[in-house]
């Protein structure tokens, strides 16, 4: 990103920071720029707004609420820019969001957005028929037992969306990822959980029927880590409709361990 000079990222700041002001010809006047240089000048926007996302600077959260605007093929149509980057864009965004999100000292809030943005990127490259393997390759620290729960937090949403887009990449690593699973669903936060929960359901949901066998065994742990765990009765609830997923696919799960959620719910 060494592309961009200190005054064209000062005039971005200035730009972001002009849509939040109270006169109202300035905000429009701020946005009608923005949507110029999406549409005339998109490969310097996006590196813009990037490097301020993975810097973590000032109006970091508003650059993370653009890109995924930009990047997210599900958003609005006529805001994507995606495909309009050349391809030294594309790898460098892809390259920064993901060593951004894998730095161990990120700030927690910092590294939402960032996760934030990486999701609607990969379910874009997903569409496109793109792996991301630095994205993937971020995931081993991520979801490692001595990250921290911030890691840990991001890193499980992004194991379930890539699990949903990028099946066959983790085809080869099951057991790892049984053994991943089996610990954390050991950990003391409830959140931590139900996030790997997720990644678990993505997994059992995406993966054919003779794949997904390699976690069975895990049912019984997940059924009694939630009901250890759960303090809310809104948290048993949204755990529920994940199981459900499960027993969809399970009928063991359906059989065996679903009666068991009800008796305490």
């Amino acid at each position: 990103m060494n592309k961009l000079t200190a005054k064209e990222l000062s005039n971005m700041q200035i730009l972001l920071e002009n849509t939040l002001k109270p006169d109202t010809f300035l905000v429009n006047q701020s946005h009608e720029a923005l949507s110029h240089m999406r549409d005339k000048q998109p490969d310097k926007l996006v590196l813009s707004l990037l490097y301020i996302l993975v810097n973590g600077q000032r109006n970091y959260k508003m650059s993370a609420a653009l890109l995924r605007g930009m990047l997210g093929v599900m958003e609005d149509p006529r805001k994507f820019v995606w495909t309009k980057l050349n391809l030294d864009t594309q790898a460098l965004v892809k390259f920064n969001l993901a060593q951004a999100l894998g730095a161990e000292k990120l700030d927690s809030d910092l590294r939402r957005s960032v996760c934030f943005v990486c999701r609607e990127l990969a379910g874009t490259l997903a569409d496109c028929d793109e792996i991301w393997p630095e994205l993937l390759s971020a995931l081993d620290m991520l979801v490692d037992p001595k990250a921290s729960d911030s890691m840990k937090i991001c890193g499980f949403e992004i194991l379930e969306t890539t699990f949903k887009y990028f099946t066959s990449s983790y085809i080869k690593s099951l057991k790892e990822l049984k053994t991943i699973f089996e610990i954390t669903l050991t950990n003391d936060s409830f959140l931590i959980k139900a996030k790997c929960l997720k990644a678990i359901v993505a997994a059992v949901t995406c993966l054919e029927t003779e794949q997904r066998e390699v976690f069975e065994t895990l049912i019984p742990l997940v059924t009694e880590s939630i009901l250890v765990s759960w303090k809310e009765e809104e948290e048993l609830k949204s755990v529920i409709v994940d199981l459900t997923k499960i027993a969809d696919k399970s009928p063991r799960f359906l059989k065996e361990e679903f009666p068991k959620l009800f008796q305490v719910a």
